[in-house]
């Protein structure tokens, strides 16, 4: 069970430094710290023994410092405590006597760290052990018995270690020494267990990178299109008056409706009120004397209304148009003769002047 045990701890102690990542430390660092718990010895008793209390308290104080980031001297002080054994009296068989041990040490080795992660890392070590062991007992007839030894043993140990802080750490360790004692005191494996905190001095803080922003975008300067202001353009009044004297009648027999003639006639000024949209229209529809005059006055209305009609659909705004019916209010000529009824009975249009930059393109 020896054997096997010194065979792992030190294949431990061998493989940290070949794993070895960016560790948890950094080179130059020094610390000191202290570890409790307790010690487990390894058969200590002889055959003989009536009773044998193999577990001790123990405790110790360390330091080292980091000669790599993953790579440490380390040192330190260590109490082990002893085993306690009841044998019978040497001189009364029949008495009993309690035999107690104490050990102490100084250890030196090196630790190997793997990290984890940036605050937690694995260990191993190894070194040696400086030992001073003392028994002692008081038998009934030889009086007290004071036995001690001194020798170097082989250390090694491995654990767990968290950084809490930058400067502080805390750690989980198990120590093997081997072979503690001689036959004088009695010889002895210890298994120390222990948690230790250390504080840290020295190294160099992790430098804060800041980040680094992305350069800007380069913003290419484009010089603005600069297009002439048009020349003010003067449209002139346009005026239409479609009457009947042609022999093409406007609007069918007894109806408001265009005829082809009047769609005909009335392109001129639908390409105006295309051309020019800040132009506007007045159409007014008129008609001679015969028959009623509220007829004749809803009949101008009505006239006047289809040619407005006509216009809008061809794309012209009808807020653009104004529409009225004068009936027989408004002649031209004399209503008494064929000719003069036949101007009278008209459609007149009118679009105003303007004056505008504004020119619809084909």
């Amino acid at each position: 069970m020896r054997c096997h045990t010194l065979t792992l701890l030190t294949g431990l102690a061998l493989a940290a430094p070949a794993l070895a990542t960016p560790a948890v430390h950094q080179a130059g660092e020094w610390y000191v710290g202290g570890k409790v718990s307790g010690a487990l010895y390894g058969q200590p008793c002889s055959a003989g023994s009536l009773s044998c209390d193999e577990l001790s308290g123990a405790a110790g104080v360390y330091g080292g410092v980091q000669l790599k980031d993953w790579l440490a001297l380390e040192g330190g002080v260590e109490y082990l405590g002893g085993p306690v054994a009841t044998y019978p009296a040497l001189s009364q068989p029949q008495s009993q006597v309690d035999y107690e041990a104490s050990v102490a040490g100084v250890e030196l080795g090196v630790k190997a760290d793997y990290a984890l992660n940036e605050r937690v890392l694995m260990f191993g070590k190894g070194g040696g052990v400086y030992w001073l062991a003392d028994k002692e007992a008081d038998e009934p007839i030889a009086g007290p018995l004071n036995d001690s030894d001194s020798g170097v043993s082989l250390m090694l140990g491995t654990g767990l270690e968290y950084r809490l802080f930058r400067d502080l750490s805390t750690r989980f360790e198990y120590q093997y020494i081997d072979g503690v004692g001689d036959e004088t005191t009695g010889q002895s494996d210890v298994h120390f267990f222990s948690v230790g905190l250390d504080y840290r001095f020295g190294g160099t803080p992790t430098p804060v990178v800041a980040p680094v922003a992305p350069p800007e975008p380069e913003v290419l300067q484009v010089e603005p299109e600069v297009r002439a202001v048009p020349e003010p353009v003067r449209v002139e009044t346009f005026t239409q008056v479609l009457s009947g004297t042609s022999n093409a009648a406007l609007f069918d027999s007894n109806s408001a409706a265009l005829t082809p003639h009047l769609k005909l006639q009335l392109l001129p000024v639908l390409s105006r009120l295309t051309t020019y949209p800040e132009t506007t229209v007045s159409i007014v529809g008129h008609t001679d004397n015969v028959g009623a005059a509220h007829d004749n006055q809803w009949l101008s209305q009505v006239r006047a209304q289809s040619v407005a009609d006509y216009l809008a659909q061809h794309g012209v705004s009808r807020a653009r148009m104004t529409v009225r019916g004068m009936g027989e209010l408004s002649p031209i000529a004399s209503n008494t003769t064929a000719s003069g009824r036949a101007h009278n009975r008209r459609v007149e249009i009118v679009s105003p002047e303007v004056t505008t930059q504004t020119k619809k393109q084909d």
